[in-house]
C-alpha cells in the first residue's frame, strides 16, 4: 500500500466486524437489559479495554506492512461458541488485505485472542490460514448469553 492510501489504526478498527459496533454505552445497556448488577457491568467493561488495546496492537502490525502472522488462541473466561471453537489454532496473515476483519474477538464475551507469531518462527501452513475472502466467524454480537449472568465483579 502506498503511504497516501494507508488507512489509520482507527479506520482499520472501524472495519472490524465487532469492535466497530461497540461502545461502553452500548455494552452497559445490553447488560442492563439482562438485569446485570452495575458492579458486574463495570468489571466487564474494565476487562474489555485490554482486549481493544490488543486489537489495536494487531492493527499496528497490519499497518507495518511486514510479513507477519498471528495465531488465534483461547485466553479468557467462558466457553467459546461453536463458531469461535472452530477458530482456535487458526492463523491470520496480518500482511494480507482484509486481515483486520479476521481478528478476534468474534463476539462480546469471546475468549479468543490473536498473538503475533514472532518473526523467524515457522509461518503457519496454508490449511491453518484464514482467508479474508471467505469471511470470518463474526456475525453474532454476543458469544453466549452467559456473559450477562457471570459474576464479573467477584473476580
Amino acid at each position: 500500500m502506498s503511504s497516501s492510501n494507508t488507512p489509520t489504526t482507527a479506520q482499520l478498527l472501524d472495519r472490524h466486524p465487532l469492535l466497530r459496533r461497540l461502545s461502553g454505552q452500548i455494552v452497559w445497556l445490553m447488560f442492563e437489559e439482562h438485569d446485570a448488577d452495575p458492579d458486574d457491568i463495570q468489571a466487564f467493561l474494565d476487562r474489555m479495554q485490554p482486549v481493544m488495546n490488543g486489537s489495536a496492537e494487531l492493527i499496528e502490525a497490519i499497518l507495518s506492512g511486514e510479513e507477519l502472522y498471528a495465531r488465534i488462541r483461547r485466553d479468557g473466561k467462558g466457553v467459546p461458541c461453536e463458531k469461535c471453537t472452530a477458530m482456535e489454532g487458526k492463523a491470520i496473515a496480518l500482511h494480507q488485505e482484509g486481515a483486520e476483519q479476521l481478528l478476534p474477538p468474534y463476539g462480546l464475551g469471546c475468549p479468543l485472542r490473536a498473538e503475533i507469531i514472532p518473526p523467524g518462527q515457522r509461518p503457519p501452513d496454508e490449511d491453518e490460514l484464514l482467508d479474508p475472502a471467505k469471511g470470518s466467524a463474526h456475525g453474532d454480537l454476543v458469544c453466549g448469553d452467559w456473559i450477562f449472568t457471570h459474576p464479573w465483579g467477584n473476580e
